[in-house]
């Protein structure tokens, strides 16, 4: 319905907007964490494609990451329900930012993935 978001400005600014961007702004941490801190801006575009590549993880999830993103989330939104924690919904962007940033930087240090041996195309 989103004639109902454009009809009152108040309503897609501060409740739509910033809650999509607590979602993105998790995302954005684990992209960025992962690219310039744990890969150190290296990336292996080959095995992207491959099956058993460099980032095929487990079963082609890196759990890690999906934690970090629903930590980033969780702490982006949780001002919507509790009003003491307010002020972490207004810079939604930032708050899931950091938090997937530190976790996804974390927990690859701590329990680094398994690498699975690429094979070389046929």
């Amino acid at each position: 319905m989103p004639w109902r978001l454009l009809s009152d400005p108040n309503l897609y600014i501060f409740t739509w907007l910033v809650a999509y961007s607590g979602g993105l702004g998790s995302i954005a941490g684990v992209l960025i964490a992962d690219y310039w801190l744990i890969r150190d801006k290296s990336l292996n575009l080959g095995d992207l494609y491959r099956e058993r590549g460099e980032y095929s993880y487990n079963g082609g999830w890196n759990w890690r990451a999906v934690v970090a993103t629903v930590a980033g989330c969780f702490f982006a939104w949780i001002g919507i329900f509790v009003k003491s924690l307010h002020p972490l919904y207004d810079y939604a962007w930032f708050v899931g930012f950091g938090v997937a940033f530190a976790v996804h930087y974390v927990l690859m240090k701590v329990s680094k993935p398994e690498i699975v041996a690429t094979t070389a195309a046929a």
